[in-house]
């Protein structure tokens, strides 16, 4: 009833899960959230809920990365990457968290790509901008701009995170990967996710002080017959001073889909 109470009946509206794993008001952590099977722990009527059914989670979006939240990253990062798994097409996201104008604005940031020439802030469609957000055509810097492509085996057309990739006809998948990043922000590795499970790290130069630090060779990574996914994220290497006086967490790319039996959909 609340998420139906926030979109108010605009199926464009994005219903977030903030601060998930906030010990004292975040969703996941009031709930219980198991993150291996992914049922609520709490009973309803502890909450003041009674009746309710705790295992709805007909949310868009979870707020991965939050500045205020430090510490609590990977708990949410799991989490998120477990519902993926799981089917459930949620949107990982990055805020400060910035209340007022007398606290730093500057960390966890999310980027949508709307289309080449429709990212004028004067003119920005709030719900293509929210579309966009909903289709996970998103990443997630923190210090960091991290993008990355499944290239379309028949076109070799670079895909965005969140899109599917027909895949059916072979056994290997190519994964394009960019990082960039301002000469403050330090690198430590680039990490790839395959559903909940890392399979590999790409090490980076901390010392690295150039604007782009990774623009290496295409990756080919094996299929097994089932679809399945990818997160690519890149690890911080120490403290970003001078604009920030603490070791930054991850940024991140949404999934990056691969259809294997050709159906037109992710079947988890």
């Amino acid at each position: 009833e609340v998420f139906d109470l926030l979109r108010g009946g605009d199926p464009t509206r994005v219903v977030q899960v903030n601060h998930p794993r906030d010990a004292s008001l975040g969703f996941f952590a009031l709930i219980d959230l198991d993150p291996v099977t992914l049922t609520a722990r709490a009973d309803p009527a502890d909450l003041g809920l009674p009746g309710a059914d705790l295992n709805d989670f007909g949310f868009d979006a979870i707020e991965v990365a939050n500045t205020k939240t430090a510490g609590l990253f990977e708990a949410a990062f799991a989490d998120w990457l477990a519902f993926l798994a799981a089917g459930y097409p949620v949107v990982g996201t990055g805020s400060s968290d910035s209340h007022g104008d007398d606290t730093f604005a500057g960390s966890a940031r999310t980027f949508v790509w709307v289309g080449s020439g429709n990212d004028d802030p004067a003119t920005i469609d709030s719900g293509a901008l929210n579309t966009a957000i909903l289709a996970q055509h998103v990443v997630v810097s923190q210090g960091v701009f991290v993008t990355a492509s499944l290239l379309d085996p028949n076109t070799q057309i670079p895909s965005l995170p969140g899109d599917l990739v027909d895949f059916s006809a072979h056994t290997t998948a190519t994964l394009r990967i960019r990082v960039q990043a301002p000469p403050w922000a330090k690198t430590a590795s680039i990490q790839i996710y395959e559903r909940t499970t890392s399979i590999g790290q790409i090490a980076l130069d901390p010392n690295d002080t150039t604007v782009v630090r990774y623009t290496g060779g295409d990756l080919v990574l094996p299929l097994a017959g089932v679809d399945t996914f990818f997160v690519v994220r890149v690890n911080a290497g120490g403290v970003a001073s001078p604009v920030f006086d603490y070791v930054p967490e991850p940024s991140f790319t949404n999934p990056l889909y691969v259809d294997r039996n050709g159906d037109g959909v992710f079947t988890p």
